[in-house]
């Protein structure tokens, strides 16, 4: 099941960063890429179960690296995989509950998604931080977590931007941000999508943490046993 997972772990981002390539493609100027978000391709004919698709693959990306992690590093991981887990649900729950076609939140399908995504804009930054300071000290990890860091610094200030950029905001008035709102976003995502990836690298390069058992020779050897 580890093999698996592993090529979950891997092949959800891979298919999601597809996937929101082909829906811009594929469906040309009925979403604008620069003020509008990749989620107004729930509601464009043909497109909706597309968008659905790249969402829940990426949820069953994180979910595979939940799963690989609980192998390879059950201890130092564990507050990562709690993240993770909760980014699967709420990744599922942005797929399940597109957001409203209007500008503006008016529903409770609408509030769902809205706030799912929040979890996820946060959270994969968070997750990301957090695994790479736990596993810095073991073999292998010393230079995943150092892409790890750079990624989630890069993730967080992309949010900041997006943000302060949203229609409406008072920045986004000052600064005109609103039309290249949509473009700021898909920079999220792409930086996101890449989170999970190099996430997805480091538990599979990994190996198995090794449980150092106490015999009672060895015990003895120490002078532990009297």
């Amino acid at each position: 099941m580890t093999g698996t997972g592993r090529r979950i772990a891997v092949a959800g981002p891979i298919l999601t960063l597809s996937v929101m390539i082909w829906l811009h493609v594929a469906f040309p100027g009925t979403v604008d890429p620069m003020n509008a978000v990749i989620s107004d391709y729930a509601w464009v004919d043909g497109a909706g179960p597309l968008f659905a698709l790249g969402v829940l693959s990426l949820g069953a990306g994180t979910a595979g690296v939940t799963y690989v992690l609980a192998k390879v590093e059950p201890a130092r991981s564990a507050a990562a995989r709690v993240l993770l887990a909760g980014i699967t649900v709420a990744l599922a729950l942005t797929a399940l509950f597109p957001t409203d076609p209007s500008m503006g939140v008016s529903s409770a399908t609408g509030e769902i998604h809205r706030w799912s995504t929040a979890l996820v804009f946060t959270g994969l930054p968070c997750a990301g931080w957090i695994l790479a300071r736990q596993t810095r000290v073991l073999p292998g990890w010393r230079n995943i977590g150092r892409v790890l860091t750079a990624v989630s610094m890069v993730s967080v200030l992309t949010l900041v931007v997006f943000l302060l950029n949203h229609p409406g905001s008072p920045i986004a008035t000052l600064t005109g941000g609103a039309a290249f709102y949509g473009l700021v976003e898909r920079f999220l995502v792409i930086s996101e999508v890449v989170l999970v990836l190099t996430m997805a690298a480091g538990a599979t390069r990994a190996r198995p943490s090794a449980i150092r058992r106490s015999t009672p020779s060895r015990s003895l050897a120490r002078g532990n046993i009297r």
